[in-house]
């Protein structure tokens, strides 16, 4: 322990325990103390940091200096676990306080040296008093008066050594009691900000099979690498129990084993994963081959009011269904961006588009919108509308559907009713199973186009 970290640890203490601190022997543990690191992180941004160390302690107050700790840990969720007869005092957070400003502030008032290279090589030396700071320029005093010594002149600040209170990187100050002198195995817990993880999904369509390729992003801003880390990922889906289930997909030997945890998922990786001080990085989490890929194509209005245009051009969306059930990817998916491929036999792999995937429980579906069909077009047109009293209206809607496409397509047509209503004519029937909505099925054949008609009473 160097002679400035000592002062520097007995500075920190007078402000709370002085007479503690007269008698605590001081022990530094950093990072080459660990036996083991494990991080359980959420998908919030937080993440739970256990660090066992071997720490030893006197008996009586011991003051811990524990380095190579997250610089965004939140203070208040701390907790120090070393068997029994050990307790924790207190615990202070220091963020580093070692910059160019704060080492010129720790010598106002003082002699120092400026020092500048010379450009036929060699350097210059410059006693000088420093008087003051403002910004990156110096005040200094030496024998020919006071002068500012800008950063641009050249000169460099040359100090005899580091203040005592300075730091170059966070620490945790620990007080702890303990009855009994000896080695210990300690377990540190607290929660930090700047880790995270993220579910990142690649969905490969060739034909009419879907392949889904799940990966964990782990995203580290805390300042800190954490090497060879036991990871958990933690999932906001509602926890589900199932037995095997026989299935004709594939499911790749790598998948990382997933178990409900209350009304979360937890995902345990099964190596040990080391983490960069600023470093994103994205580990497998399952795979899923030969699903059947169920691609939509949706058409969405409204019977709401008149219409005193023409034939009105409506987009048609495309959409690609995820079940989760035991014919699809027999497994609850983790919120996370979905990035959808189709292999095309001419071009090779073509992006078609990303959405959001929400938590999604095993045996539930989710729907990844694609973006607009550019091969189909659809127009709408009002053929009728009579007010029968003030709440109530007939409203009649022809809806074209032209695919210059060199396969059939099927539309799925979402008609949205306000109010009660009832369905007097339509060129085919709909499914009313769903609140306010009337959906028809439209198949459009190859180079040609499709309509529907139909004519409803509305009453709000």
């Amino acid at each position: 322990m160097s002679t400035a970290r000592a002062l520097f640890v007995l500075l920190c203490l007078a402000a709370g325990s002085l007479n503690a601190a007269e008698d605590a022997a001081l022990i530094d543990s950093d990072g080459d103390d660990r036996n083991g690191l494990a991080l359980t992180l959420y998908q919030n941004g937080a993440t739970l940091v256990e660090d066992r160390r071997s720490i030893a302690l006197q008996s009586g107050v011991t003051t811990l200096l524990m380095e190579d700790v997250s610089p965004l840990l939140l203070p208040q969720s701390l907790r120090l676990e070393a068997g029994d007869g050990v307790r924790t005092l207190s615990h202070r957070l220091q963020l580093p306080s070692l910059d160019a400003g704060s080492l010129a502030d720790a010598y106002l008032g003082e002699d120092v040296m400026l020092v500048r290279d010379l450009a036929g090589g060699g350097q210059r030396s410059r006693p000088v008093r420093l008087l003051a700071r403002d910004g990156d320029t110096l005040i200094i005093r030496d024998g020919d008066g006071v002068e500012p010594i800008p950063a641009s002149s050249g000169w460099r600040l040359r100090v005899p050594g580091l203040p005592p209170e300075s730091r170059g990187r966070t620490a945790l100050l620990l007080e702890v009691e303990s009855a009994t002198a000896g080695s210990r195995d300690g377990r540190l817990l607290y929660l930090t900000e700047g880790l995270g993880w993220q579910a990142d999904y690649v969905l490969s369509i060739d034909g009419d099979q879907l392949s889904v390729k799940a990966l964990a992003g782990i995203d580290n801003r805390t300042g800190l690498a954490f090497p060879d880390a036991h990871v958990r990922l933690v999932a906001g889906d509602p926890a589900r129990s199932a037995g095997p289930v026989a299935r004709s997909m594939t499911l790749e030997d790598a998948s990382v084993a997933d178990v409900g945890v209350g009304d979360y998922r937890l995902y345990e990786l099964p190596e040990p994963v080391t983490l960069g001080r600023s470093e994103q990085v994205h580990l497998p989490l399952f795979q899923v081959a030969n699903i059947p890929a169920q691609r939509e194509y949706r058409l969405v209005g409204n019977a709401w009011g008149p219409q005193r245009t023409g034939p009105v051009a409506q987009p048609v969306m495309a959409r690609l269904r995820l079940d989760t059930g035991p014919d699809g990817i027999a497994r609850a998916m983790p919120a996370g961006t979905a990035r959808v491929y189709e292999t095309d036999p001419r071009y090779g792999a073509i992006f078609l588009g990303e959405d959001r995937v929400p938590a999604t429980a095993e045996g539930g579906h989710a729907e990844l919108s694609l973006g607009m069909a550019f091969d189909l077009s659809a127009t709408r047109q009002q053929t009728r509308y009579r007010r029968l009293d003030e709440r109530s209206e007939e409203q009649g809607w022809q809806i074209r559907v032209r695919n210059t496409r060199d396969r059939d397509a099927s539309i799925r047509i979402i008609e949205q009713m306000p109010g009660d209503w009832t369905l007097l004519e339509s060129s085919q029937d709909p499914d009313r199973s769903e609140p306010g909505r009337a959906i028809w099925t439209l198949n459009v054949p190859a180079g040609g186009e499709a309509q529907l008609r139909y004519l409803a009473e509305v009453r709000r």
